[in-house]
């Protein structure tokens, strides 16, 4: 048998899919219209100075991705295989561990890897303008190269520890966000002086290497943090494939749990579900108000969880307050934890909406379910009410935070206290709007979309970052055509904000009334041909699974 079978037929197999060449394609092309916007906005300033600002935008943005790569590709990649009784099958071949962790990521990472190398490309146009060297255009693609392989190896091995593809991407998402931005800095902060004179707990940060860069370090010298950085992380990157390969031949198996095990199974089950009464009144009271409320909201501890989320936050939040009040107490600091909140639950519901849908219709059970007197109508109102228990009480929460922290944000501002107040308003309308906006929309895309991740990055793209894409057009076209000289107006501050407001309720009020019409009036129909076999048509050519015309019959 030949080395790494796998990897070489998931890379062949990638290099036909179109949706490779595409993807490719769109890399480049955001990449070049980021840089032909920022172009346009600072066409004043000098070319050495838009050079330096087109590398450092440039470069932010994409580690952003890089970052949470393994969060979105290859979290459920081995433990999707697990779930489905299909891993055990591989196994019984000569393949060894290592044989299947790598070709899953060799199968997950390609577009990403070639997404990459299409906007390192655009990054060199900065050397043209100068202000960047060509050792700096080196040293930030390495980094960006070595931040996506870390991302990639924490999601695999995180796929070969839990079944479930949502505690897999989660438990990637937390150990990423520890790893690159608690740990060493909570490290750093109680570690003496000179305890570690070679090695720090920052180079294990994928960002520090493009920090060191930011600062203007490692152009002189490689082992000066840039070099040590990238080499503790893709040690660690090494270190995780290599767990995730000893794991992979094993969790297929069905061994028996040892005594302590089981007691702690129960009691945790116990713990979290209750006794068998409490349980049994659990399911009857659900299934009288919905049966599929019940189906999706069927685990208890689905609220505990969100709690449990904020009230880290809000603990850490307040280690921060406590160890730096005059950093804390700030309108701006005030400002940014009222978004990441919003930001929080709206991706966590992103992703939750839709998922008990979406996995019924790749198993079949929804068309099943629609056979019997449960109608359309009732399972939406399942799922509403479902999204209502575990999202319900934390959304109040936060939005009595943020009426806390406005009058906060008042007292210290006293004089700017109405454009304050107006754009927490704002905030809280937007944050109701679009968990409703994201409520309706994630059961649409579920029925539609082909994956439950791809329905959960079309809910959010189309809610969260529709609006931006087009008030940054909108603002590029203003610039553009010379209106601000024209008609003396300048677009900041409250502007800015209200038409971010104007465009984001326009677009809450399109996408719900869109997804709550298809789902009325198309959810039969969208179902009845998921479940048949043999589509065609141009979107199902487009996507690869059938050709455009149907084959003539053979003479």
């Amino acid at each position: 048998m030949s080395f790494l079978p796998i990897v070489g037929r998931e890379l062949r197999t990638a290099a036909r899919r179109r949706g490779t060449y595409w993807f490719r394609t769109v890399s480049a092309l955001l990449a070049s219209l980021a840089g032909a916007w920022l172009f346009l906005l600072s066409r004043d300033t000098a070319p050495q100075q838009w050079g330096m600002s087109l590398f450092a935008a440039l470069a932010g943005v994409s580690f952003v991705p890089c970052w949470f790569a393994g969060v979105w590709l290859t979290a459920d990649s081995v433990s999707q295989e697990w779930r489905e009784g299909t891993l055990g099958l591989l196994f019984l071949t000569d393949l060894k561990g290592y044989d299947v962790v790598l070709g899953k990521l060799a199968a997950s990472s390609f577009n990403a890897a070639y997404g990459l190398m299409a906007v390192v490309p655009v990054l060199g146009i900065s050397l043209v303008f100068g202000g960047v060297t060509g050792h700096q255009l080196l040293a930030v693609a390495i980094a960006l190269l070595s931040t996506l392989f870390f991302s990639l190896a924490a999601g695999m091995f995180f796929s070969t520890v839990t079944p479930g593809g949502l505690r897999a991407a989660m438990a990637t998402a937390v150990f990423l966000v520890v790893t690159t931005a608690v740990l060493p800095w909570v490290v750093q902060r109680w570690t003496p002086a000179g305890a570690l004179p070679l090695w720090d707990w920052m180079y294990f940060d994928p960002g520090y290497a493009l920090w060191q860069l930011a600062g203007g370090q490692g152009q002189s010298a490689w082992w000066n943090g840039f070099g040590q950085s990238v080499l503790c992380v893709q040690s660690l990157s090494w270190l995780l494939l290599a767990w995730a390969s000893r794991r992979a031949p094993r969790i297929w198996q069905d061994n028996p749990a040892g005594l302590p095990r089981l007691r702690l199974r129960a009691a945790w089950r116990r713990w979290v579900y209750g006794d068998a009464l409490r349980q049994r009144a659990f399911r009857t009271r659900l299934l009288d108000i919905n049966p599929f409320l019940w189906l999706a909201a069927r685990d208890p501890g689905k609220p505990a969880y969100v709690w449990a989320c904020l009230g880290l936050f809000g603990l850490g939040w307040w280690w921060g307050y406590r160890r730096e009040p005059d950093l804390w107490r700030d309108t701006s600091t005030y400002l940014a934890t009222v978004i990441v909140l919003h930001l929080l639950l709206r991706c966590w519901m992103g992703l939750v909406a839709g998922q008990q849908l979406a996995e019924d219709r790749r198993t079949a059970a929804l068309e099943l379910m629609l056979s019997t007197p449960l109608t359309a109508a009732e399972i939406f109102r399942g799922e509403l009410r479902a999204l209502a228990r575990q999202f319900g009480g934390p959304a109040l929460a936060v939005v009595a935070v943020d009426l806390l922290l406005c009058r906060a944000s008042v007292r210290m501002a006293y004089s700017q206290r109405l454009e304050i107040a107006l754009g927490y308003a704002g905030l809280i309308a937007i944050f109701l709007a679009d968990a409703w906006t994201i409520a309706w929309l994630g059961q649409w895309r579920a029925v539609t979309a082909r994956a439950a991740k791809l329905a959960a990055a079309g809910t959010l793209l189309r809610v969260l970052v529709w609006p931006w894409v087009i008030l940054l057009s909108l603002i590029t076209t203003y610039y553009l055509l010379g209106l601000d000289r024209r008609w003396y107006i300048e677009l900041a501050g409250m502007r800015m904000m209200a038409g971010w407001f104007a465009l984001s309720l326009l677009n809450d009020l399109v996408l719900a009334s869109h997804a709550w019409y298809n789902l009325h009036t198309r959810f039969r129909q969208v179902v009845a041909e998921a479940a048949s076999p043999g589509r065609t048509g141009l979107a199902a050519w487009l996507r690869g699974n059938a050709p455009l015309a149907p084959a003539p019959p053979r003479s």
